[in-house]
């Protein structure tokens, strides 16, 4: 005999792309308005808001994410300039930039049909996100199939140089530039690495599959059992 299904006091939608292998889940309806004036307020709202963080970890962590997910949530643009907006979010919390999110989002906005492909073969899709304004520009066939897509960053600049850090190989000397968000950068050479296929031992490379498109990967709805004392969800490191 079929059994039925506990009770259900929460459900979450969501379509999950991956970009080169790096996951995104795009959530477009939540629950719970998330305010502010403009995206990086919104994000501060987030932050600070225990419903909202809790909704992050149930699709982010373990048993419905993992340690490695990335998403983000679908929210209005700061103006009518940009077609959305977003929060994107990992496993530690809400970040301010995701290069291989917006290339996911620009492909997700052609292929749900939420923004018209251009007939010229390239598409902007404008989206505020909480580090600016960037471009995903999704180049699409003449029937209109999504080939695949690049975008427009933030201005970058370099915030200090040759900043000394301590590693398990020694003292490294280090740029930090930012981007979006602010990264440390490192010249492989000068640690005796390179970054090429050849260079990975005995592991399959990924390099030579990232070429620039992001393939839906599903589209789940999450059912929060009331019962569940993982509901929360938890990170495997």
């Amino acid at each position: 005999m079929p059994h039925s299904l506990p009770p259900a006091t929460e459900h979450y939608q969501s379509v999950d792309y991956h970009t080169g292998g790096e996951p995104f889940r795009i959530v477009t309806s939540l629950p719970i308005d998330i305010e502010g004036a403009n995206v990086p307020a919104k994000r501060v709202f987030a932050m600070a808001n225990p419903q909202i963080e809790r909704i992050r970890r149930i699709l982010c962590h373990e048993p419905r994410g993992h340690a490695d997910m990335y998403g983000g949530f679908v929210v209005e643009p700061d103006d009518a300039g940009a077609h959305f907006g977003v929060l994107f979010w990992h496993k530690d919390g809400f970040s301010t930039a995701c290069g291989h999110g917006t290339i996911a989002l620009g492909v997700w906005a052609i292929e749900s049909g939420l923004v018209p492909a251009d007939p010229s073969g390239i598409t902007e899709v404008i989206i505020d996100v909480p580090s600016g304004r960037v471009t995903a520009r999704v180049h699409t066939a003449a029937d209109g199939t999504v080939q695949c897509a690049d975008f427009l960053n933030v201005p970058s600049y370099v915030l200090a140089t040759d900043v000394p850090v301590q590693t398990s190989r020694g003292e490294l000397s280090v740029d930090v530039t930012y981007g979006g968000a602010i990264y440390a950068q490192l010249d492989a050479a000068s640690v005796g690495l390179q970054v090429t296929p050849e260079y990975v031992d005995d592991r399959d490379a990924v390099l030579p599959m990232v070429t620039g498109m992001a393939y839906r990967t599903g589209e789940h709805t999450f059912v929060i059992d009331s019962r569940d004392d993982l509901t929360p969800g938890f990170v495997l490191r």
